[in-house]
């Protein structure tokens, strides 16, 4: 995608502030006035990016999505099996979440309707567009597992496998984040994880088992993946747009 490059490094100085503000202090943590002064933007060269507030939440999630690294990790990592493809999203939401601690809290609020609603319409348009492709990857990763033998199941069961994971995702992370659930509930051991995990593919015909070793070699390729990511982030969103 084409973009103005002056345009984009001040949306990124401006998105940078935002998340500083909410790593420090909160989501709620931040005012308009304070992110432009900060920022050293105009009042004008803001909102001519942004909206409002809602535009800021939606583009902090809009850099930071996970969606945004599937084709440079399978760049970086072309021989993965089919197994390994399918823990990649998985393991993957966890580890930006890890890097990227704004964006744990951001992701919970910009998902819900009556914010991301609110925000522009090339916004709203590219949130569709990675939400989908998250989705998207998890079933084309399930029915490569079908393909390859490692997993039998129905169309129902493949749709259904997509939609477990997908919504394991969303209360694990949120679960994680919350920080009012006993420990002993809900710890942030990776073992804990992979064993929630595997309660839900339990459920499934598989002839392929899935390791702890297998979500620990994902979790590590993954670790060093994003540690090697240097680019300026709303470059990134674009670029996967």
């Amino acid at each position: 995608m084409a973009c103005d490059c002056d345009s984009i490094h001040r949306s990124s100085q401006i998105l940078d502030v935002v998340e500083r503000h909410i790593d420090s202090y909160g989501l709620f943590s931040f005012t308009v006035s304070e992110v432009i002064a900060e920022s050293n933007q105009s009042t004008t060269t803001f909102y001519k990016r942004f909206k409002g507030k809602e535009d800021l939440l939606v583009c902090v999630f809009l850099r930071n999505a996970t969606s945004n690294h599937f084709k440079a990790f399978e760049a970086q990592y072309p021989n993965q099996t089919p197994i390994e493809r399918f823990l990649l999203p998985i393991v993957l939401s966890f580890e930006v979440g890890h890097k990227s601690p704004a964006f744990n809290l951001v992701r919970q609020v910009a998902v819900n309707s009556r914010v991301w609603r609110l925000a522009a319409e090339p916004k709203v348009s590219l949130f569709r567009h990675k939400i989908a492709a998250f989705w998207n990857y998890i079933e084309t990763s399930v029915r490569n597992l079908v393909a390859s033998g490692d997993l039998v199941a129905s169309e129902e069961a493949i749709i259904n496998l997509t939609q477990s994971v997908t919504f394991y995702l969303s209360g694990s992370l949120n679960a994680m984040e919350c920080g009012l659930i006993n420990d002993k509930f809900i710890g942030q051991q990776r073992d804990k994880v992979f064993q929630q995990l595997k309660q839900i593919l339990n459920a499934y015909q598989w002839n392929t088992e899935i390791s702890f070793n297998q979500f620990e070699k994902v979790g590590f390729r993954c670790y060093l993946y994003l540690n090697g990511c240097n680019d300026d982030k709303c470059q990134y969103c674009l670029r996967c747009a």
